[in-house]
């Protein structure tokens, strides 16, 4: 059996309320655990989950942030062992 790594983060997304692409979730499969964190420009973590069923609503303290890009870094550990870390941006678009 060959195993296949599949995971990875949106490039964009649009917490609008129009039902489309309103949450940033980590996307994949194979996946035992994970540790999401995602960063505004001037390095705030707005956004911490271990959960892949829980995202981010383009919200910080309760409020909407502005449209722009966020870094986000991704620790993970998959069924079969392996471990790695990723990281990358996300723009958030209103």
């Amino acid at each position: 059996v060959n195993f296949v790594e599949g995971l990875g983060v949106p490039e964009a997304f649009s917490p609008n309320g129009d039902g489309y692409n309103d949450v940033l979730f980590v996307k994949g499969y194979n996946l035992e655990e994970m540790y999401f964190e995602v960063y505004n420009k001037y390095g705030e973590r707005v956004f911490e989950t271990s959960d892949q069923s829980i995202g981010w609503d383009g919200y910080f303290r309760n409020q909407p942030e502005n449209p722009g890009v966020f870094v986000w870094v991704l620790h993970y550990n998959l069924i079969d062992g392996r471990t790695g870390k990723m990281k990358g941006n996300t723009t958030l678009i209103r």
